[in-house]
């Protein structure tokens, strides 16, 4: 799947710091790729920081670069792994 824009939701901000939201049903590996979210590019900043809750796994991640239409994200921290439905 791609980023989707209605997914992303700033939960914080102030001082030039936001902390954002995304819920999407991508894998951790989907949204760690080169250029998932290019698209909020005119949103975020350098030094932002974005919680992400995919279908695996929730991470908090840096923003560490923001350019004309490129975002990088840090490395992240795990936060919360999926866990198996008991049987």
């Amino acid at each position: 799947m791609a980023f989707e824009p209605l997914n992303l939701t700033a939960l914080l901000y102030g001082d030039g710091f936001t902390l954002w939201h995304y819920a999407t049903l991508d894998s951790a590996a989907q949204i760690q790729a080169a250029g998932y979210f290019n698209g909020a590019s005119a949103s975020m900043r350098e030094d932002d920081w974005l919680l992400c809750r995919t279908a695996d796994e929730q991470r908090l991640y840096p923003v560490i670069a923001v350019a004309a239409n490129a975002v990088t994200l840090g490395s992240s921290g795990r936060l919360v792994a999926s866990v198996a439905a008991a049987s």
